[in-house]
This record gives C-alpha cells, structure tokens and sequence, in this order.
C-alpha cells in the first residue's frame, strides 16, 4: 500500500492528473485480492505439489500481480518525475518569491504598528479623533500595498505551479515516494522470480510425468515382448 505521505501527490499518468492515492486505488485494491489468491493456493501446492492446474493457476495469477505492480510503479515513477521536475524549478520560485515575502513581513508589521497607534488615540480620544483620523490613509495605504504584494505572491506560485512546481511538496515526500519506488521495483522483481519458479516447477513436472509415461510404455512394451517370446518358446 502507498505511503500516506504521498498520496496527496499530483500525478500525470495517460494525459489525465489525479492524485497519486487516488491513480493507485484500484490498482491496489486488485493487489490485495490477488495476493489472497495467491496465499491460498501456495497452501494446496504445499499439499500437493505436483498439481498441474494449482501451478498453472499460479503462474496466471503473478503474471497479474506482474501486470499490476507494474502500473503502480508506472505511477510512482510519473509522480517522482513531477517531483523531480519540482525541486529544479525550486530555486527559481524562491528566488521571486522571497523577496516578495520579507516585503510582505515588512508591511504586515508597519500595519501592525499603525493599528496599535490607532487603537491607542481611540482609547484616549475616541475613533472620531483628528489624531485617529489621520492615521487612516496611512493604514489604507499600507494594506492596500500587502493586499498587492500577496496578489504578486500568489501570481509567481502559480506561474511555478504551472511550470511543473508544488511549494507544499516535503523533502519528506520526496524520501517517502523514492522508499515506495523501491519497495515496488523489489516486489515486481520478487514477482518474476517466482512466475520464473512456478514456470520450471511446471516444466519440470511436465518432463517428469513425459519420462514416466515413456518408462510406463518401454515397461509394457518390454512385457509384451517378452510374453510373446514365451508364446513362442511354447509353440516350439
């Protein structure tokens, strides 16, 4: 199962963008199915191990599990790509946006400070005040500026968000999506051995019941001949 911590990645996968949790969410509900599967008849092979059908059956059922780790590691690649592609244009985004926000603090404490001078005159004149009234313009004019610059703000993230840029991303989802890339191209590895396994299994148990098949017909061949040779001993 993908790691909680990314499946609220953006995924681009067949030219539609979904969320990584919701791209994996069938895909791995037919996992789990197929794994149960699995489970029970590795349990009637260990039973029976040279039951032909319950290796066929499992060899059907990794060449699934093959099938559907793969589109989960297609996933998780595309996702890893976007994130890859994020962390360059990183550097680019802060470098507009910083400044931006450091202008931001600036103005949010200049605001500060004014309506702290305001609330004071009108504690001791009264907000009808020439002193309260003085300030306003002042006070307008600041936050009419920080409603600018958070506009300006907004404008450069989405500008980078188009360009391929997620400023929420997490140093610690970009670990989590790498360990959950691993775990599959493991599990997708782990997969093939064992169709690989099952594959000989069965070969191997073809060969088996061929050599036997052929020792049964020498065997009967062998009597035959040696039952006709008696007939003709007897006829002599």
């Amino acid at each position: 199962m993908a790691n909680n911590r990314i499946k609220g990645l953006v995924v681009e996968i067949g030219g539609d963008t979904t969320k990584l949790g919701k791209a994996l969410e069938q895909t791995e509900k037919q996992t789990r199915g197929l794994t149960s599967e699995l489970a029970d008849v590795n349990k009637l092979l260990k039973l029976d191990p040279g039951n032909t059908d319950l290796l066929a059956q499992k060899q059907r059922i990794l060449g699934e599990l093959i099938g559907k780790t793969g589109d989960k590691l297609t996933a998780l690649r595309a996702a890893n790509e976007k994130a890859a592609k994020s962390a360059e244009n990183y550097d680019k985004w802060l470098r507009k946006y910083q400044p931006l926000q450091e202008e931001s603090d600036k103005l949010r404490e200049q605001l500060r400070k004014l309506q702290q001078q305001q609330r004071k005159i009108a504690e001791e004149e009264g907000p009808d005040s020439d002193g309260y009234r003085a300030l306003q313009p002042e006070v307008d004019a600041v936050r009419a500026a920080l409603k600018s610059l958070q506009q300006q703000q907004k404008a450069v993230t989405l500008r980078a968000s188009v360009a391929g840029f997620s400023p929420d991303l997490t140093d610690e989802q970009l670990r989590a999506l790498q360990r959950e890339i691993t775990k599959t191209e493991k599990q997708l590895a782990d997969y093939a051995d064992a169709q690989a396994d099952a594959a000989q299994s069965a070969s191997d148990l073809k060969t088996d019941l061929q050599q036997t098949a052929t020792e049964v017909k020498s065997e009967g061949k062998a009597a035959s001949d040696s039952a006709d040779a008696h007939e003709d001993l007897g006829d002599a």
